[in-house]
């Protein structure tokens, strides 16, 4: 009997070291001691000169937007930016292509009328460049089309530029957002948000983000490159609810226009204002996992993990989705699995 009970003990010890290793497997290592604050990403956290490439467009008549930098003297931006449009520019709900396409976007707005201010600070910033001309869709509809290359009067000296993808974002794909809201306008970021679908030019992306201006990007989460301009939200937006989204034009449906955008740089500046060498820090700068937080609302994800004693960012995690160096997958609490520190 005594031998019994130690084989059955024995085998109780076994059964529970490969439960957790399947546990393990499956999802995130089990929890131990962590809890989670969520919050959903309306707005983001201050930028704090994570993205310098991203940079505030003036059109001078009160009108401002997000733009980025893609070539020295070539920046990336939603057409809306360049264009008189209507009032309150609609489009089929969900960024479906599908549907009446209604006329909302006129005439461009004078290539020189758009100045470029750098920095968090946006429109507070000195202007340090213009426009010299502008190149976008056609058609008078900004549905699918809400995309523009402005060419810029000079390069901008030391700000990087960003690639912009061939390829497009997947549905459930992870993407980072840039962009510039509030009053007055400061830039700022969000981590991690989810496509939730894709069209043949457009992309909606989980939780709208309320008072952020047009023309921002959408940031491949794995390398950094460009995959979409902000367009609009796709519905109402109310803060503090995860039903809204947006909407991002995609980029890879217009590399024709892109080479056309750097060929008229290249007549104006030469080949200082074309140089397309990417930047390719943004991975490394996904956002702020690890950095201190008290809250949900510190933390580009809108995730604060109590790690004890320690209180960082973090983001989620599963399969393919893998952590920055330094974090390891773990289950919280909550049931789901966040980045925590290894």
């Amino acid at each position: 009997m005594r031998s019994e009970a130690r084989v059955a003990s024995v085998v109780g010890v076994l059964g529970a070291v490969l439960l957790v290793a399947c546990e393990g497997e499956l999802g995130g290592v089990p929890a131990s001691g962590l809890s989670v604050d969520r919050a959903i990403v309306v707005t983001g956290i201050a930028d704090a000169a994570r993205d310098p490439s991203v940079v505030y467009l003036d059109a001078g008549d009160g009108e401002g937007c997000a733009a980025t930098v893609v070539a020295p003297a070539v920046l990336l931006t939603a057409r809306r930016c360049v264009a008189h449009t209507a009032s309150d520019p609609t489009c089929p709900a969900s960024g479906s292509s599908s549907g009446s396409t209604p006329a909302n976007v006129g005439d461009l707005r004078p290539a020189s009328s758009l100045a470029v201010h750098l920095g968090d600070a946006g429109p507070l910033a000195p202007v340090v460049a213009r426009g010299a001309a502008i190149v976008t869709t056609g058609g008078d509809s900004l549905c699918d089309h809400d995309l523009a290359f402005v060419v810029l009067d000079a390069p901008l000296a030391g700000v990087p530029p960003l690639t912009v993808s061939s390829v497009g974002a997947a549905k459930g794909h992870a993407v980072r957002t840039v962009g510039y809201g509030g009053s007055p306008a400061a830039r700022t970021v969000r981590d991690h948000l989810t496509v939730l679908e894709t069209t043949s030019h457009e992309l909606e992306i989980g939780e709208a983000s309320c008072d952020e201006l047009p023309g921002g990007p959408a940031l491949d989460d794995a390398n950094g490159a460009i995959v979409g301009v902000r367009s609009r939200s796709a519905v109402s937006c109310v803060a503090d609810s995860a039903a809204g989204s947006d909407v991002y034009t995609r980029v890879d449906a217009y590399t024709v226009l892109f080479a056309s955008a750097l060929d008229q740089a290249r007549a104006l500046d030469g080949d200082a204002g074309v140089s397309t060498k990417a930047d390719a820090g943004h991975k490394a700068l996904e956002a702020d996992v690890g950095g201190a937080c008290q809250t949900a609302a510190d933390c580009a994800s809108g995730i604060c993990v109590t790690d004890d004693p320690a209180r960082y960012c973090s983001r989620t995690c599963a399969g393919t989705d893998k952590c920055p160096t330094g974090f390891t997958c773990r289950a919280a609490s909550d049931g789901a699995d966040y980045c925590a520190s290894s």
